[in-house]
Order: structure tokens, then C-alpha cells, then sequence
């Protein structure tokens, strides 16, 4: 919790949280002290600061009491960097939640991050099926196998 007045991030200070407001609002003040923009529970904000520079160009001052969840970048940095081809849809995601005020959501996407993606899958290939299986029958086997995905083969192979 922010009492009203407090300044969350200062311009030109190092950030590594994506804050999402519950309940409250803040203010996004440029280094100058303008006024840009004011959030109220639902929106976020850090999110600039989480994968590149991670100094943030402005102000976050709290308005009012705030209610600001807040969730660790180091997570995120290190599986966009093992795992780059997951970066944009994590990102999406994320910031999808973020907006939609979903804490809890945005939270479980950062610690799910930090898993392998080795460590999902129940077997190292996907099971076979011949080039004719139909998109029902796979989809069978896909769910008896528990997997995602099927190889093709001919028969023989």
C-alpha cells in the first residue's frame, strides 16, 4: 500500500517492477514535473523499464491510497533471453493482463516464466502418426498422450 503522495519511481531511476494498480491512482509526471497521465486501478505501469533500459523516464506519484502489486523483471528477462521465440507472446500477454487490471493473472505468467519449457513436455519427441491420421483421430492421440503435437511419418519410416 502508497499513501497518498508517494513517489513510487522517480524519473531517471533505475526500475525492475511492473506495477499494477489495484485500487488508488497515480501519476505519470514527465522529469520536469508535467503531468502526462493519470492511472486509476485497472491500468500499470513499469512496463517500458522491463526489457530494455531499464531506467524509467518518468514519475509514478501516487494520488491518493494506492494498492500497487508488483512483480519482479528479473524473471522475465531471463526467458526471453533462453527462450526468445516465447518473447512476444509472453509479452502480449502480460500486458494484456496488466491492462485489464488482472494482478493475479500477470503475476502467474511471470513465475510460470521462470520454468523451463523442457520441463513441460512428458516425452523428449512427439509421438508418430501416419501422414493420413485424420484431425479427429490426432486430436485423440493428442489428448490420450497427453501432448501438443504429433510427428508425421510414412509407413516404414
Amino acid at each position: 500500500m502508497c499513501a497518498a503522495a508517494t513517489t513510487i519511481i522517480s524519473a531517471g531511476q533505475p526500475n525492475d517492477m511492473l506495477f499494477i494498480i489495484r485500487s488508488g491512482a497515480v501519476d505519470v509526471l514527465d522529469g520536469e514535473g508535467t503531468l502526462l497521465d493519470r492511472r486509476d486501478a485497472g491500468r500499470s505501469f513499469g512496463f517500458s523499464t522491463l526489457m530494455g533500459d531499464n531506467i524509467c523516464r518518468y514519475s509514478m506519484i501516487a494520488v491518493e491510497d494506492t494498492l500497487l502489486p508488483y512483480h519482479a523483471a528479473r524473471t522475465l528477462r531471463r526467458t526471453c533471453r533462453t527462450q526468445p521465440r516465447t518473447r512476444p507472446i509472453l509479452l502480449r500477454a502480460i500486458r494484456t493482463h496488466a491492462r485489464s487490471g488482472s494482478a493475479a493473472e500477470a503475476g502467474k505468467l511471470l513465475r510460470c516464466a521462470a520454468h523451463p519449457a523442457r520441463g513441460l513436455s512428458k516425452s523428449p519427441t512427439p509421438p508418430p502418426s501416419p501422414p493420413d491420421t485424420t484431425i479427429q483421430d490426432a486430436a485423440r492421440i493428442m489428448e490420450d498422450r497427453n501432448v501438443s503435437s504429433l510427428r508425421s511419418h510414412k509407413t516404414g519410416d
